[in-house]
Protein backbone atom coordinates (compact mmCIF):
# COMPACT_ATOMS: atom_id res chain seq x y z
CA UNK A 1 0.00 0.00 0.00
CA UNK A 2 1.41 3.00 -1.16
CA UNK A 3 1.28 6.50 0.94
CA UNK A 4 1.48 9.44 -0.75
CA UNK A 5 4.10 11.36 1.31
CA UNK A 6 4.05 14.76 -0.25
CA UNK A 7 0.35 15.49 1.43
CA UNK A 8 1.97 14.91 5.23
CA UNK A 9 2.33 18.79 5.17
CA UNK A 10 -1.00 19.51 3.95
CA UNK A 11 -1.94 17.39 7.62
CA UNK A 12 -0.16 20.11 9.76
CA UNK A 13 -1.09 23.74 7.47
CA UNK A 14 -5.10 22.66 7.69
CA UNK A 15 -4.65 21.22 10.93
CA UNK A 16 -6.93 17.83 9.24
CA UNK A 17 -6.28 14.35 9.45
CA UNK A 18 -6.09 12.38 6.75
CA UNK A 19 -4.94 9.26 4.49
CA UNK A 20 -3.85 8.16 1.44
CA UNK A 21 -6.05 5.05 -0.06
CA UNK A 22 -3.95 1.97 -1.41
CA UNK A 23 -3.33 2.48 -4.87
CA UNK A 24 -1.26 0.36 -7.66
CA UNK A 25 1.97 2.15 -8.80
CA UNK A 26 0.67 3.67 -11.93
CA UNK A 27 2.17 7.22 -12.41
CA UNK A 28 0.31 8.14 -13.72
CA UNK A 29 -2.53 8.14 -11.54
CA UNK A 30 -0.30 9.19 -8.55
CA UNK A 31 0.50 12.52 -11.05
CA UNK A 32 -2.79 13.27 -11.19
CA UNK A 33 -3.15 12.86 -7.63
CA UNK A 34 -0.37 14.90 -6.42
CA UNK A 35 -1.58 18.11 -8.72
CA UNK A 36 -5.15 17.98 -7.55
CA UNK A 37 -4.60 17.70 -3.68
CA UNK A 38 -3.74 21.25 -2.94
CA UNK A 39 -6.77 22.49 -4.80
CA UNK A 40 -9.40 19.64 -3.39
CA UNK A 41 -8.46 20.10 0.27
CA UNK A 42 -10.03 23.04 1.68
CA UNK A 43 -8.83 22.66 5.08
CA UNK A 44 -12.51 22.43 6.40
CA UNK A 45 -15.19 20.06 6.60
CA UNK A 46 -17.83 20.42 4.38
CA UNK A 47 -20.71 22.33 5.58
CA UNK A 48 -24.24 19.88 5.63
CA UNK A 49 -27.15 21.14 2.82
CA UNK A 50 -30.51 20.16 4.47
CA UNK A 51 -33.39 21.14 1.95
CA UNK A 52 -35.39 23.66 3.88
CA UNK A 53 -39.09 22.47 2.14
CA UNK A 54 -41.80 22.02 4.12
CA UNK A 55 -42.79 18.97 1.74
CA UNK A 56 -39.49 17.36 2.81
CA UNK A 57 -39.67 14.97 5.41
CA UNK A 58 -37.00 15.02 8.17
CA UNK A 59 -35.18 11.88 6.88
CA UNK A 60 -32.20 11.12 5.05
CA UNK A 61 -31.82 9.34 2.09
CA UNK A 62 -29.22 6.76 0.69
CA UNK A 63 -29.06 5.85 -3.32
CA UNK A 64 -26.20 3.31 -4.92
CA UNK A 65 -24.75 4.58 -8.40
CA UNK A 66 -25.73 6.98 -10.12
CA UNK A 67 -24.45 7.77 -13.75
CA UNK A 68 -25.40 10.51 -16.59
CA UNK A 69 -23.16 9.56 -19.13
CA UNK A 70 -22.80 7.04 -22.04
CA UNK A 71 -26.29 5.09 -22.67
CA UNK A 72 -27.88 6.92 -20.01
CA UNK A 73 -26.85 10.57 -21.67
CA UNK A 74 -28.85 9.39 -24.81
CA UNK A 75 -31.96 8.38 -23.38
CA UNK A 76 -32.35 11.25 -21.14
CA UNK A 77 -34.39 13.36 -23.90
CA UNK A 78 -36.47 10.28 -24.66
CA UNK A 79 -37.98 10.14 -20.49
CA UNK A 80 -41.17 11.19 -20.06
CA UNK A 81 -41.39 13.81 -18.36
CA UNK A 82 -37.90 13.46 -18.93
CA UNK A 83 -36.27 13.16 -15.61
CA UNK A 84 -34.97 9.79 -14.66
CA UNK A 85 -36.39 10.29 -11.14
CA UNK A 86 -39.60 11.20 -11.91
CA UNK A 87 -41.42 7.91 -10.62
CA UNK A 88 -39.07 8.73 -7.20
CA UNK A 89 -40.14 12.04 -6.18
CA UNK A 90 -41.88 10.06 -2.63
CA UNK A 91 -38.52 7.94 -2.31
CA UNK A 92 -36.45 10.80 -2.82
CA UNK A 93 -38.16 13.29 -0.79
CA UNK A 94 -35.88 13.46 2.71
CA UNK A 95 -34.38 16.73 3.77
CA UNK A 96 -31.12 15.13 2.85
CA UNK A 97 -30.39 13.02 -0.30
CA UNK A 98 -27.22 10.97 -1.03
CA UNK A 99 -25.60 9.10 -3.94
CA UNK A 100 -22.80 7.97 -5.50
CA UNK A 101 -21.79 10.34 -9.05
CA UNK A 102 -20.20 7.84 -10.74
CA UNK A 103 -18.65 9.97 -13.29
CA UNK A 104 -16.76 13.07 -14.59
CA UNK A 105 -17.25 16.16 -15.92
CA UNK A 106 -14.64 17.71 -18.11
CA UNK A 107 -14.01 20.98 -19.25
CA UNK A 108 -14.85 19.65 -22.83
CA UNK A 109 -17.40 17.24 -22.65
CA UNK A 110 -17.46 14.48 -25.46
CA UNK A 111 -20.20 11.85 -25.43
CA UNK A 112 -18.76 8.18 -24.10
CA UNK A 113 -18.78 5.74 -26.82
CA UNK A 114 -21.16 2.20 -25.83
CA UNK A 115 -18.10 0.03 -23.90
CA UNK A 116 -16.49 3.09 -23.31
CA UNK A 117 -15.39 3.16 -19.43
CA UNK A 118 -14.23 6.64 -19.01
CA UNK A 119 -17.51 8.14 -17.98
CA UNK A 120 -17.77 12.08 -18.91
CA UNK A 121 -21.32 13.96 -18.09
CA UNK A 122 -22.61 17.17 -20.01
CA UNK A 123 -23.05 20.04 -16.97
CA UNK A 124 -26.40 20.38 -18.83
CA UNK A 125 -28.02 17.45 -17.46
CA UNK A 126 -26.96 17.99 -13.53
CA UNK A 127 -30.43 19.54 -13.77
CA UNK A 128 -32.14 16.34 -13.79
CA UNK A 129 -30.38 15.73 -10.11
CA UNK A 130 -31.37 19.29 -8.68
CA UNK A 131 -35.19 17.96 -9.71
CA UNK A 132 -34.79 14.76 -8.28
CA UNK A 133 -33.96 16.41 -4.78
CA UNK A 134 -30.20 15.11 -4.45
CA UNK A 135 -27.88 17.34 -1.96
CA UNK A 136 -25.11 15.13 -1.38
CA UNK A 137 -23.07 13.49 -3.99
CA UNK A 138 -19.72 11.38 -3.64
CA UNK A 139 -17.05 11.53 -5.66
CA UNK A 140 -15.53 8.94 -3.86
CA UNK A 141 -15.13 6.41 -6.20
CA UNK A 142 -12.99 5.10 -9.58
CA UNK A 143 -14.29 7.21 -11.89
CA UNK A 144 -14.11 10.75 -10.90
CA UNK A 145 -10.68 10.92 -12.13
CA UNK A 146 -11.62 8.64 -15.51
CA UNK A 147 -10.87 12.46 -17.46
CA UNK A 148 -7.75 13.33 -15.00
CA UNK A 149 -7.43 16.05 -12.28
CA UNK A 150 -8.33 19.29 -13.89
CA UNK A 151 -12.06 17.06 -14.72
CA UNK A 152 -11.84 16.40 -11.26
CA UNK A 153 -12.06 19.87 -10.05
CA UNK A 154 -14.30 20.94 -13.01
CA UNK A 155 -16.54 18.10 -11.14
CA UNK A 156 -16.41 19.62 -7.86
CA UNK A 157 -16.81 23.34 -9.68
CA UNK A 158 -20.17 22.38 -11.65
CA UNK A 159 -21.64 20.36 -8.57
CA UNK A 160 -21.04 22.73 -6.21
CA UNK A 161 -22.48 25.66 -8.57
CA UNK A 162 -25.58 23.91 -8.21
CA UNK A 163 -25.87 24.11 -4.69
CA UNK A 164 -24.74 20.08 -3.77
CA UNK A 165 -22.26 19.28 -1.70
CA UNK A 166 -19.52 16.93 -3.62
CA UNK A 167 -17.23 15.03 -1.31
CA UNK A 168 -14.77 12.50 -1.17
CA UNK A 169 -11.28 11.99 -3.42
CA UNK A 170 -10.51 8.47 -5.41
CA UNK A 171 -7.59 7.99 -3.90
CA UNK A 172 -7.39 9.48 -0.02
CA UNK A 173 -9.59 11.25 3.08
CA UNK A 174 -9.55 14.64 3.71
CA UNK A 175 -11.32 17.68 5.33
CA UNK A 176 -13.60 17.71 2.65
CA UNK A 177 -14.42 14.13 3.15
CA UNK A 178 -16.49 14.83 5.62
CA UNK A 179 -19.99 16.60 5.95
CA UNK A 180 -21.75 17.76 8.80
CA UNK A 181 -25.39 18.09 9.08
CA UNK A 182 -28.13 18.12 12.01
CA UNK A 183 -31.75 16.65 11.34
CA UNK A 184 -34.22 15.65 13.58
CA UNK A 185 -32.02 17.09 16.71
CA UNK A 186 -29.20 14.64 15.57
CA UNK A 187 -25.70 15.54 14.48
CA UNK A 188 -24.42 13.66 11.88
CA UNK A 189 -20.99 13.39 9.99
CA UNK A 190 -20.81 11.78 6.96
CA UNK A 191 -17.68 10.10 5.70
CA UNK A 192 -17.52 9.63 1.58
CA UNK A 193 -14.36 6.46 1.49
CA UNK A 194 -13.13 4.87 -1.59
CA UNK A 195 -12.05 1.54 -1.41
CA UNK A 196 -11.87 0.27 -5.08
CA UNK A 197 -8.06 1.21 -5.41
CA UNK A 198 -6.69 -0.36 -2.25
CA UNK A 199 -8.11 -0.22 1.42
CA UNK A 200 -7.12 3.09 3.68
CA UNK A 201 -4.35 2.10 6.71
CA UNK A 202 -6.17 2.21 9.97
CA UNK A 203 -3.24 4.31 11.50
CA UNK A 204 -4.30 7.10 8.91
CA UNK A 205 -8.19 7.04 9.75
CA UNK A 206 -8.82 5.83 12.98
CA UNK A 207 -8.23 8.91 14.88
CA UNK A 208 -10.36 11.09 12.92
CA UNK A 209 -13.26 8.90 13.31
CA UNK A 210 -12.83 8.22 16.60
CA UNK A 211 -12.35 12.58 17.23
CA UNK A 212 -16.12 12.73 15.30
CA UNK A 213 -17.59 9.70 17.47
CA UNK A 214 -16.20 11.35 20.76
CA UNK A 215 -17.31 14.97 19.76
CA UNK A 216 -20.93 13.74 20.11
CA UNK A 217 -21.82 13.35 16.07
CA UNK A 218 -23.25 10.00 14.66
CA UNK A 219 -20.85 8.91 11.95
CA UNK A 220 -21.81 7.04 8.52
CA UNK A 221 -20.03 5.68 6.42
CA UNK A 222 -20.57 5.53 2.82
CA UNK A 223 -18.14 3.62 0.99
CA UNK A 224 -17.17 2.37 -2.64
CA UNK A 225 -15.66 -1.01 -2.30
CA UNK A 226 -16.47 -4.90 -3.31
CA UNK A 227 -16.52 -6.99 -6.20
CA UNK A 228 -18.41 -6.45 -8.77
CA UNK A 229 -22.01 -8.53 -9.75
CA UNK A 230 -21.78 -10.32 -6.71
CA UNK A 231 -24.87 -10.58 -4.81
CA UNK A 232 -22.90 -11.20 -1.28
CA UNK A 233 -19.98 -9.05 0.04
CA UNK A 234 -16.34 -10.39 0.33
CA UNK A 235 -13.86 -10.54 3.29
CA UNK A 236 -12.21 -7.59 2.86
CA UNK A 237 -15.40 -5.66 2.79
CA UNK A 238 -16.39 -7.42 5.47
CA UNK A 239 -12.83 -6.63 7.78
CA UNK A 240 -12.85 -3.41 7.04
CA UNK A 241 -16.71 -2.56 8.15
CA UNK A 242 -16.18 -4.42 11.37
CA UNK A 243 -12.87 -1.99 11.98
CA UNK A 244 -14.63 1.16 11.11
CA UNK A 245 -17.05 0.31 13.08
CA UNK A 246 -14.60 -0.19 16.01
CA UNK A 247 -13.19 3.11 15.58
CA UNK A 248 -17.00 4.65 16.05
CA UNK A 249 -18.55 4.42 13.40
CA UNK A 250 -22.63 3.54 13.75
CA UNK A 251 -23.49 3.05 10.16
CA UNK A 252 -22.07 1.56 6.86
CA UNK A 253 -23.51 2.14 3.72
CA UNK A 254 -21.86 0.85 0.49
CA UNK A 255 -21.91 0.95 -3.19
CA UNK A 256 -19.63 -0.19 -6.45
CA UNK A 257 -20.88 -3.82 -7.16
CA UNK A 258 -23.68 -3.00 -9.49
CA UNK A 259 -26.19 -5.48 -8.04
CA UNK A 260 -27.97 -4.79 -4.30
CA UNK A 261 -25.50 -6.99 -1.75
CA UNK A 262 -26.70 -8.75 1.70
CA UNK A 263 -27.41 -6.68 4.66
CA UNK A 264 -24.53 -7.38 7.52
CA UNK A 265 -24.79 -6.72 11.44
CA UNK A 266 -21.75 -5.88 13.71
CA UNK A 267 -21.90 -4.72 17.11
CA UNK A 268 -25.32 -4.29 16.60
CA UNK A 269 -24.66 -1.76 13.41
CA UNK A 270 -25.83 -2.45 9.97
CA UNK A 271 -23.92 -2.67 6.97
CA UNK A 272 -25.49 -2.58 3.82
CA UNK A 273 -23.05 -4.19 1.88
CA UNK A 274 -24.32 -2.65 -1.65
CA UNK A 275 -27.08 -0.25 -2.73
CA UNK A 276 -27.08 -1.45 -6.20
CA UNK A 277 -27.67 0.62 -9.68
CA UNK A 278 -29.88 3.66 -8.99
CA UNK A 279 -29.81 5.14 -12.45
CA UNK A 280 -26.90 3.27 -14.84
CA UNK A 281 -27.06 1.78 -18.25
CA UNK A 282 -26.76 -1.75 -17.47
CA UNK A 283 -29.59 -3.71 -18.38
CA UNK A 284 -28.39 -7.75 -18.75
CA UNK A 285 -30.18 -9.02 -15.89
CA UNK A 286 -32.44 -8.57 -13.05
CA UNK A 287 -30.00 -8.31 -10.78
CA UNK A 288 -28.03 -4.65 -12.21
CA UNK A 289 -31.76 -2.73 -12.76
CA UNK A 290 -32.33 -3.44 -9.05
CA UNK A 291 -31.52 -0.85 -6.13
CA UNK A 292 -32.19 -0.34 -2.49
CA UNK A 293 -33.48 3.58 -1.27
CA UNK A 294 -32.72 3.68 2.36
CA UNK A 295 -34.48 6.33 3.94
CA UNK A 296 -33.25 6.88 8.03
CA UNK A 297 -36.14 8.21 9.89
CA UNK A 298 -36.94 9.25 13.48
CA UNK A 299 -40.06 7.50 15.10
CA UNK A 300 -40.34 9.18 18.43
CA UNK A 301 -37.25 8.68 20.42
CA UNK A 302 -35.76 5.72 18.04
CA UNK A 303 -33.90 5.90 14.54
CA UNK A 304 -34.99 3.22 11.82
CA UNK A 305 -34.32 2.68 8.03
CA UNK A 306 -36.74 1.55 5.70
CA UNK A 307 -35.56 -0.19 3.24
CA UNK A 308 -37.39 0.14 0.03
CA UNK A 309 -36.32 -1.78 -3.38
CA UNK A 310 -36.52 -0.12 -6.97
CA UNK A 311 -36.18 -1.53 -10.70
CA UNK A 312 -35.08 -0.04 -13.61
CA UNK A 313 -36.27 -2.71 -16.55
CA UNK A 314 -39.29 -1.36 -17.17
CA UNK A 315 -38.48 1.94 -18.23
CA UNK A 316 -34.27 1.76 -18.95
CA UNK A 317 -32.72 4.10 -16.31
CA UNK A 318 -36.08 5.38 -15.50
CA UNK A 319 -36.02 3.19 -11.57
CA UNK A 320 -39.70 2.84 -9.83
CA UNK A 321 -40.37 1.74 -6.52
CA UNK A 322 -41.16 -2.14 -6.85
CA UNK A 323 -45.09 -2.88 -6.37
CA UNK A 324 -45.85 -5.07 -3.32
CA UNK A 325 -45.76 -8.30 -4.48
CA UNK A 326 -42.31 -7.54 -6.17
CA UNK A 327 -40.55 -6.25 -3.24
CA UNK A 328 -42.17 -8.97 -1.32
CA UNK A 329 -40.01 -11.24 -3.68
CA UNK A 330 -37.20 -8.83 -3.09
CA UNK A 331 -37.13 -9.04 0.36
CA UNK A 332 -37.12 -12.62 0.81
CA UNK A 333 -33.74 -12.72 -1.70
CA UNK A 334 -31.97 -10.34 0.77
CA UNK A 335 -33.13 -11.86 4.32
CA UNK A 336 -31.80 -15.04 3.05
CA UNK A 337 -28.40 -13.83 2.08
CA UNK A 338 -28.15 -11.30 4.91
CA UNK A 339 -27.37 -11.92 8.55
CA UNK A 340 -30.03 -14.11 10.26
CA UNK A 341 -30.34 -11.88 12.62
CA UNK A 342 -31.93 -9.38 10.55
CA UNK A 343 -34.28 -11.92 8.92
CA UNK A 344 -37.91 -10.70 9.63
CA UNK A 345 -36.64 -7.11 9.82
CA UNK A 346 -35.83 -7.68 6.12
CA UNK A 347 -38.85 -9.11 5.01
CA UNK A 348 -41.02 -6.11 6.87
CA UNK A 349 -38.94 -3.59 5.13
CA UNK A 350 -37.71 -1.97 8.58
CA UNK A 351 -34.30 -1.99 10.50
CA UNK A 352 -33.92 -0.65 14.22
CA UNK A 353 -30.68 1.82 14.24
CA UNK A 354 -28.80 1.66 17.13
CA UNK A 355 -27.80 5.52 17.12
Amino acid sequence: MKVFGVFVGLVVLFAVLFFATGVSSNVDLASKLEASATKWNSGEILEGVVQDDEEKSDSVIFVGDVMLARDVERRLPLLLPGNPFSEMAELLSGRVVVGNFESSIPTEHKATPDYGMKFSVDPTNLDVLVEGGFTHLSLANNHSLDHGANAYQSTLSELTARGFVSGGHPTMLASSSISLFNLAEQDFALVFINATFGYPDDVEWVPYVEQLNESGKTVIAYVHWGDEYQLVHNNTQENFSHRLIDAGVDLIVGHHPHVVQDIGLYKDRLIFYSLGNLVFDQYWDNDVTEGLVLNLLKVEDDWQVDINPVESRTVKTQPREMDPSESSVFFRRLAERSDPALFEQILDGTLSLQF
